[in-house]
């Protein structure tokens, strides 16, 4: 009897070294639940992105119609679409659509050309001819509308991180298999890591536009106290 403990005593040690694969049915349990819990703490980090996104569009839809009445634009509407279609043409161009400024001082440029003819057409700087620093005003709705410009490719942008954010979201909640998972939340944190820079990027100019704003408010008020003979205060 004890003979034939001892031999499979040994069989059984030279199956576990020989590879064998043993079931742990606890372990398994284990790793599953932890791949369960795993795949739904990703669905719920898309969703919280998801929500994410839907605050920044609401974000930049106010910012867009706190500029567009800074223009005094009356049909906003419409200046929006001709503004898309100038961006259109200068994609064929290949000019940089996102410096208005530059391609209004140069006559010569086609979408320079465009671009006055959409200022003309909406007399965009009609507010500047009673402007005690004309250029000044002038430069300033010459950066509010490369905003608004900004503003709308920001837009599209967002908007196609929103669609992918909320389709991997329903992806990942759908998924059971862990590599599956994995691959949708390397795409989530793309379309995350995307988000991110956009939203520096407008940050980044809305600080710009904040800084020059101030510096050609304080040379319009030292031309204005020259003339009048008061030192402006700040």
């Amino acid at each position: 009897m004890k003979k034939y403990l001892l031999s499979a005593i040994l069989s059984t040690q030279l199956l576990f070294s020989a590879g064998i694969p043993v079931i742990d049915g606890v372990a398994n349990a284990q790793a599953m639940a932890q791949n369960i819990k795993t795949i739904a703490e990703w669905a719920k980090e898309a969703e919280r992105w998801a929500n994410t996104v839907t605050h920044y569009q609401d974000q930049l839809k106010a910012y867009e119609d706190e500029l567009l009445s800074k223009t005094g634009i009356r049909d906003t509407v419409s200046f929006v679409q001709d503004l898309n279609r100038l961006q259109s043409y200068a994609k064929i161009y290949g000019n940089d659509y996102l410096d208005l400024g530059a391609a209004l001082a140069n006559k010569n440029s086609m979408v320079g050309n465009q671009a006055r003819q959409l200022f003309d057409k909406y007399n965009v700087f009609d507010r500047c001819s009673s402007s005690i620093n004309k250029e000044a005003c002038e430069n300033k709705l010459e950066r509010e509308v490369t905003t608004i410009a900004t503003v709308q490719q920001t837009k599209t942008l967002v908007d196609k991180s929103a669609q992918n954010l909320e389709n991997l979201s329903k992806k990942v909640s759908n998924t059971e298999d862990i590599k599956e998972s994995q691959d949708i939340a390397n795409a989530i944190n793309i379309e995350i890591a995307q988000l991110q820079v956009v939203q520096m990027k407008m940050d980044m100019l809305d600080k710009q536009n904040n800084a020059v704003d101030k510096s050609e408010q304080e040379q319009t008020e030292r031309y204005f106290a020259s003339k009048v003979g008061v030192k402006p205060k700040y």
